[in-house]
């Protein structure tokens, strides 16, 4: 019964995955110039990623210059995300970006404190073993957004809807179930704060957070 269900799991998984494939694939064939926007995109994803795990949870060193190594894999991921975009969802680059130096704002202070205490915490530990099939059906997307030639384009207002929701999935998959560690409780807390006071709308929220859910449980693959 275990194996069939973990199946199931697995099959649900990689229809997720081929639907954003085809979701984004549709998106880089009509707005990008080159035929390989597309594993340019994915590409730069996976080193953005990767860069992210490895100087947030596996370096030691000045909080800033861990910071740069990461934005220069952002930078390329940003400028490859935008070729992919239409033109209405231009706001999403600057979203990210200035949620990210929102996060490591708060992360550098005091040289790196939080960092260092964030990274060494039980709770993290915790998040590695949380069900991510779970997570990742609670993160499921509720709003509806509007389609152009089959394109689908992400609206602000539909963003608003979903960050709602996604916040209730931190708080019940990740910060509830790893809550034996109240240091990591806290720095979670100021973390969601933080990103809400410094975005100029709910879809900043929304989309950093997708971000950092899709690393924080794709973590293992580079971490074990």
């Amino acid at each position: 019964y275990l194996i069939a269900q973990n199946r199931v799991k697995r099959a649900d998984n990689n229809m997720v995955r081929e639907a954003m494939m085809m979701r984004l694939q549709t998106k880089c064939q009509k707005n990008a110039a080159s035929p390989d926007a597309l594993s340019n995109l994915l590409y730069s994803t996976d080193e953005f990623s990767r860069s992210f795990v490895t100087n947030v949870f596996e370096k030691s060193g000045n909080c800033i210059n861990l910071k740069r190594e990461i934005e220069l894999k952002m930078d390329v991921f940003l400028f490859n995300l935008k070729t992919c975009l239409s033109p209405k969802e231009d706001f999403l680059a600057n979203f990210i970006r200035n949620a990210f130096n929102g996060v490591f704002e708060y992360f550098c202070d005091n040289n790196g404190r939080k960092l260092s205490e964030f990274k060494g915490s039980k709770g993290l530990q915790c998040v590695f073993n949380v069900d991510s099939s779970s997570f990742s059906s609670c993160i499921k997307p509720t709003s509806t957004h509007s389609t152009d030639a089959g394109e689908v384009i992400l609206k602000q207002e539909g963003f608003c809807n979903d960050v709602t929701h996604i916040r209730k999935c931190i708080k019940k998959e990740i910060i509830s179930q790893c809550n034996q560690d109240q240091r990591f409780v806290e720095i979670s807390k100021d973390l969601l704060r933080i990103i809400n006071d410094k975005c100029a709308g709910c879809a900043i929220f929304a989309n950093f957070f997708l971000i950092v859910a899709l690393i924080l449980f794709h973590m293992k693959e580079y971490l074990f």
